[in-house]
Parts: structure tokens; C-alpha cells; sequence
């Protein structure tokens, strides 16, 4: 899989700086994945992209369910909803806020889906991304906010339905997607090694954190 995880920085490296792709461009909130055909990297990019730290284990359930379909909630902040979910047993409802994406040809697909909530060990924020099981689990993803630098994250889990990001979000990430306007995921695709892009907007992330924070 080294190849691919090339591929991937490479295209993070190339496309993603170049500004949006054709995913970019379709009208929110159902933004079509656009595809980009891969090539390998050089092994001097790789070094410069730094990794976002993963979820404490302590914290995984807690953000799994974060990232559930049809939770319950509903207030919106543009482009992000408010959803909350108690898991069985838990004390008491996990909250957070979402952007979930289909494909515009077919709206019942997931494209992406991303929920952000102060889950982590002592309530530090956290994010989870489901992508379509298609996503190659050990080329992980790569995600860019605007122009700002690169960041690469594992795949923590793949399923017959969906794969899944577990990652805590650190003070700098945090800061460049409230003040950003996009940010773009990109991952590999089986069988074909496509480079899959997905934007999603940062539109009302803001206004939903502070929300966030009064629960």
C-alpha cells in the first residue's frame, strides 16, 4: 500500500494546493466526490505532512456515535447540524455537529459525512469522518483546510458499510477551520486507486462549537 499512500500525498501535494477541483464547485450541501487519477510521490513530501493524533481508545465509542445517522437534535448553523445521542449505558447524550454529504447523481450514497464534539479525554474536541467502505483502509486520508498545510490521518476501521476516522482535533486544526472556509478530504479508492475529493464547507462551525460548548 506504500504506493497508494504515495499517490495520495502526492495528489494532497499537487491538487488540494491548486485550489478546488470539480467537487469544489457543485452546489452545496450534495457536493459529488471528484476523481483525480493517482501518481506516485516523492519521498520528500511525505516527511513534511504532520499526522493529527488519534482518539484516546477511551473515547472511541463516544465518537462512533457522534457519527450515527438520525440522531436525535436538528438546530442548524448553516451548513452543520446539531445532533445529540446517548449511547447505551452512557451517563448521559453525546453532542455534536455534522455535515453529511451525498453524491449529487444519487442522493441516498454517502460521499462523506464529519461530526465534531468535545468527545475526547477531558473534553477536548474530536472529530469523526464515515467515508464509503470503498476507501482504502492503509492509505488513511488526507485533509487540507483553504491553502493551509497538509495533514494526514489513519482510517481507524473499515465495515461492509462505511469506514471511519477517529481523530482528536489539536488547537492549530481548530483554529484554521473556524477561520476557514473549506476543508477538503481526499482518499484512496479500491480496485481503481482513484484519489477521491470531497468538500465540506465550514460555513456556521463556529457558531455550532460555541453551542457545543454550553452543553
Amino acid at each position: 500500500m506504500r504506493i497508494v499512500k504515495n499517490a495520495l500525498l502526492l495528489v494532497a501535494a499537487g491538487l488540494l494546493v491548486a485550489g478546488p477541483g470539480p467537487a469544489a464547485a457543485q452546489d452545496k450541501p450534495r457536493p459529488a466526490a471528484a476523481r483525480q487519477k493517482a501518481k506516485p510521490a516523492p519521498a520528500s513530501r511525505q516527511a513534511s505532512v504532520p499526522k493529527a493524533p488519534a482518539v484516546a481508545a477511551g473515547a472511541a465509542g463516544a465518537a462512533a456515535a457522534a457519527g450515527a445517522a438520525g440522531a436525535a437534535g436538528g438546530e442548524r448553523f448553516d451548513d452543520w447540524r446539531l445532533g445529540c445521542e446517548r449511547p447505551a449505558n452512557a451517563p448521559k447524550a453525546t453532542c455534536f455537529i455534522e455535515q453529511r454529504l451525498s453524491h449529487k447523481d444519487s442522493p441516498e450514497r454517502l460521499a462523506l459525512a464529519m461530526a465534531i464534539g468535545y468527545f475526547a479525554p477531558e473534553s477536548k474536541p474530536a472529530m469523526i469522518i464515515k467515508l464509503p467502505p470503498v476507501a482504502i483502509q492503509d492509505a488513511g486520508v488526507i485533509m487540507q483546510v483553504d491553502q493551509r498545510p497538509i495533514r494526514e490521518v489513519g482510517i481507524r476501521t473499515c465495515g461492509p458499510d462505511n469506514c471511519s476516522v477517529m481523530a482528536a482535533v489539536d488547537d492549530d486544526l481548530l483554529a484554521e477551520m473556524r477561520g476557514g472556509k473549506e476543508v477538503v478530504i481526499a482518499y484512496s479508492r479500491k480496485e481503481t486507486d482513484e484519489i477521491i475529493r470531497v468538500p465540506v464547507s465550514l460555513r456556521g462551525l463556529t457558531r455550532g462549537l460555541a453551542e457545543l460548548r454550553k452543553r
